[in-house]
């Protein structure tokens, strides 16, 4: 016959039991969650970058007719100091070179003009001696080029080719803007670089949501060792025998 200690002791001993199978539970559907927690903020991380490019593409599209594009544009380039999807040169799809005022004449187009004037003004002369004028003139347009133009291989001769408008959170304080509101700058304004900022924002934001994910990510699995670790602890103190 059971004394009322020892009834006692039994109904401790089964309640116990069965909350230390409950806790196991419990940390089971944590750590269950947690993992799945864990892979769908790499399966977002992995998809993010794709899809923040194709609507900042978007926007870079609207940014000369819509209000709520160009805000938005400018509010990333701005925190972030970038410029652009991938480079400063995406910029030259948003057509703002209709919005300056400013026209920018490079050393390429001054090769491809000049030669047609010289043979269009000589041409009562003999061909020989019309040819012998091309030639003589894009020699000497190419010595210009020479001259002036950086290597072929370095940011600033790409940058000096290829002028592209650029809106004013691409350039920094002390670039050349095209109107007195200063809404826009050239990246090779009077065919010198110009300061703006040559990054793109997808590298920046890849590198934000980088960071961003591994925080996540130790913070989950954190979660789901201690979640695993605690299963067989709950079950061993619960079936512990009373004394």
């Amino acid at each position: 016959m059971l004394t009322y200690t020892n009834q006692i002791n039994y109904i401790f001993f089964g309640f116990f039991s069965n909350l230390g199978i409950i806790a196991a539970v419990a940390a089971a559907i944590t750590g269950i969650f947690a993992l799945a927690s864990l892979v769908s903020a790499l399966v977002i991380n992995a998809k993010s970058l794709s899809y923040v490019s194709s609507r900042f593409h978007e926007h870079l599209i609207n940014y000369k007719t819509i209000e709520d594009s160009r805000i938005k544009i400018d509010l990333i380039q701005s925190h972030y100091t970038c410029c652009g999807i991938d480079t400063w040169l995406d910029w030259s799809m948003a057509d703002l070179n209709g919005t300056s005022p400013m026209t920018t004449t490079t050393n390429m187009n001054t090769a491809t003009t000049v030669p047609t004037t010289s043979q269009a003004s000589d041409t009562t002369d003999s061909s020989a001696t019309t040819n012998s004028n091309v030639q003589t003139s894009t020699a000497s347009n190419s010595r210009r080029k020479r001259q002036v133009m950086p290597p072929h291989n370095s940011i600033e001769y790409l940058i000096i080719t290829y002028g592209v408008t650029l809106p004013k959170t691409c350039c920094s304080s002390n670039a050349i803007f095209t109107d007195t509101v200063e809404s826009y700058c050239i990246s090779n304004a009077n065919n010198t670089v110009n300061s703006f900022y040559p990054i793109g924002c997808a590298k920046q934001l890849d590198i934000v949501a980088g960071n961003q994910a591994m925080g996540f990510g130790v913070i989950n699995s954190f979660i789901i060792v201690l979640a695993f670790v605690a299963i067989p602890l709950a079950l061993l103190a619960g079936s512990a025998p009373m004394d």
